[in-house]
């Protein structure tokens, strides 16, 4: 098994080429508050300069295989090092559900089962805490997280359900599913954004090509 193990690593190890040291596992991130984004360059067969320009997402869910596109933070060159960005509070709610990923515009996969569907490089993050979220998850995320909805408002939810049980005609559920509409088109990407972010998930959905050692991830 300890060998196993080793060669395992090994492998890994050949195709690390950047890691992305900031967030980490453990880390909190306060929405609305700037925060830089940082990586390092790894290995030897491809560059940071390779890698070049590059998409930066931020991602919610409740593992590697889970996670949901929320929206396009901007771009990056990667031979910055860095990425300053400011999370929008309204894009989520408060929790251990999120992780940013780098994703290069020009430069694809060298995983080989990869790299036959023309997936891109990509960078994951650990998955990180936000905190100061004022948004909601709409079903989608919900499901994809493991969160119970958040109730923002105080007394909203129990005045909802009040409102639910006297109306019997459905205008209540109208209103909540108008408001899910709603806050869905104010975070961009989320829900039925389709239209604008449709080529940007093509490549953002290679997120099964991921490789995560340690308290680090890398870029396969």
């Amino acid at each position: 098994l300890d060998l196993w193990v080793y060669c395992l690593l090994k492998r890994i190890d050949a195709y690390l080429k950047q890691s992305i040291t900031q967030p980490i596992s453990g880390d909190t991130i306060e929405g609305g508050e700037e925060y830089t984004v940082e990586w390092v360059e790894r290995g030897e067969d491809v560059t940071l300069s390779d890698i070049g320009q590059s998409h930066v997402y931020l991602y919610a869910g409740n593992d590697s295989d889970s996670m949901v596109p929320l929206t396009q933070l901007g771009t990056v060159d990667a031979t910055e090092k860095e990425f300053n960005t400011t999370i929008d509070p309204e894009i989520g709610q408060n929790g251990t559900y999120y992780t940013i990923r780098v994703v290069s515009d020009n430069l694809q996969s060298q995983k080989p089962e990869m790299a036959q569907y023309d997936y891109p490089y990509i960078a994951y993050s650990d998955i990180f805490e936000l905190t100061g979220m004022t948004g909601t998850f709409n079903e989608t995320l919900l499901n994809a997280t493991g969160a119970e909805k958040a109730n923002n408002d105080g007394d909203s939810d129990s005045d909802n359900e009040d409102d639910s049980d006297s109306d019997n005609n459905g205008e209540s559920g109208g209103d909540k599913n108008n408001n899910n509409n709603n806050s869905n088109g104010d975070n961009g990407d989320n829900g039925d954004e389709d239209d604008d972010s449709s080529a940007s998930k093509s490549k953002a959905f290679a997120a099964m090509g991921a490789t995560i050692l340690g308290a680090a991830v890398y870029l396969l």
